[in-house]
């Protein structure tokens, strides 16, 4: 599958506002948690990582080949590779869950409780 897709010349406003190259192109391709995927390096399947933010999320990557995507799951193209699928589970608010561990253990003192 085509994992982005030219959309066309950058902005004359982002050019002049921004020092853009006026030939720069503009390209869609994906979100955060795909972007952190290709950030962290996980591209081949059995590759996991671990991403603790305001949301607590977990990605894989499996081989597209042998997973089998369903309604159950987040199941995804991979973002780095169009033979792999990237899994992934997010716990919401994953940082409020930290910060009460945080204070009812380490009186709210994050160099305590690290």
């Amino acid at each position: 599958p085509r994992l982005s897709r030219t959309r066309g010349p950058i902005s004359p406003y982002f050019v002049s506002r921004y020092g853009f190259s006026p030939a720069c192109t503009v390209a869609t391709w994906s979100g955060d948690n795909p972007n952190s995927v290709a950030g962290l390096g996980l591209s081949a399947p059995g590759d996991v990582g671990l991403s603790l933010g305001t949301s607590d999320t977990i990605f894989c990557i499996m081989d597209a080949a042998t997973s089998k995507p369903s309604i159950e799951g987040h199941v995804f193209v991979s973002p780095v590779s169009p033979t792999s699928h990237m899994a992934m589970l997010c716990y919401k608010n994953g940082s409020l869950a930290r910060e009460g561990v945080c204070k009812r253990f380490a009186d709210g003192k994050w160099g305590l409780f690290n």
